[in-house]
């Protein structure tokens, strides 16, 4: 048997009425809130898991400009630097959002070599490698479900909001 789907054209009308809406109401600003209340239970699991040093730990060269001349700045890690850097950053879509180690000037926060801790390094010529200490990926996949559901009960009360 084949089904068919009736519409008039009072609920086309309604339909247009609901997506016209929903673009207003679903804006970058408002999925962006969404997606960072679900992530906050993946920061503070990844901010648990994430191994912290016990000492002030190695020197890291970033390259620097200054005065029109390119140096090297070597920068001192203190314990708990990877641990404070967790967080989320907003992808270059505006919607899409990256939880983990953010880097970049803030110093006290510079979580750059985060993937070297969650994966490890291999063994080269200049010494021995990293072992991995997952702390990324396993805080994701315990909290995975939780998140997706959040994001899902968000989202159908932003839509329900529309249709009234």
């Amino acid at each position: 048997m084949d089904m068919v789907i009736k519409l008039s054209e009072k609920g086309i009308r309604d339909v247009n009425y609901v997506l016209e809406k929903m673009g207003e109401k679903l804006g970058r600003k408002e999925i962006r809130k969404i997606f960072k209340d679900a992530a906050k239970p993946v920061v503070a699991k990844a901010k648990a898991k994430a191994p912290v040093s016990t000492k002030q730990a190695f020197m890291t060269a970033h390259r620097h400009i200054s005065k029109g001349a390119e140096m090297t700045k070597l920068r001192t890690h203190k314990p708990g630097t990877l641990k404070r850097s967790i967080g989320v950053v907003y992808g270059k879509d505006g919607y899409s959002i990256y939880i983990g180690p953010r880097y970049g000037t803030n110093r006290a926060a510079d979580g750059w070599y985060g993937h070297f801790v969650e994966f490890g390094t291999s063994s080269t010529g200049w010494g021995k490698g990293i072992p991995a200490k997952p702390f990324m990926r396993p805080s994701w996949d315990e909290s995975r479900e939780g998140v997706l559901n959040k994001i899902g009960d968000d989202l159908g009360r932003l839509v329900e909001s529309v249709k009234k």
